[in-house]
């Protein structure tokens, strides 16, 4: 947080060549909204859940890439789940699927739904 600037919550306002876009939905204290990790299958939420699927032949540190609607398994509610997008619309696709990324979240039986969580770091997208 900047000293005597208070924290956003809820609506930022991005303007990018004279035209503003809202983002909505970005979680309180949120620092990476420009640069955001690859998921890969194995990667876990912040509930000690796992992400079981991957795309095909999609390779990342020897690891498949993630992508929305990939299954995952919720270690706190002992439920499957599938992950959802955090965030606008993204148009990063690998064979046809859009590649998941950091804070996206498991769709599963918890209230809050838990955040994924990247185990690399160099792999990103920004935007």
């Amino acid at each position: 947080m900047l000293a005597g600037r208070p924290r956003p919550t809820g609506e930022f306002r991005l303007h990018v060549r004279g035209h503003a876009a809202a983002l909505h939905g970005i979680s309180e204290g949120r620092t990476d909204i420009m640069s955001r990790k690859f998921i890969l299958k194995g990667d876990t939420t912040d509930h000690g859940g796992v992400v079981l699927d991957g795309i095909a032949n999609s390779s990342f540190d020897g690891r498949e890439l993630a992508y929305l609607g990939a299954a995952v398994f919720c270690a706190a509610c002992k439920s499957p789940g599938v992950i959802v997008s955090d965030g606008g619309e993204r148009t990063m696709t690998v064979m046809g699927k859009v590649v998941a990324l950091e804070h996206d979240l498991c769709q599963c039986l918890c209230t809050p739904q838990p955040k994924l969580i990247a185990s690399q770091a160099t792999g990103t997208i920004t935007g």
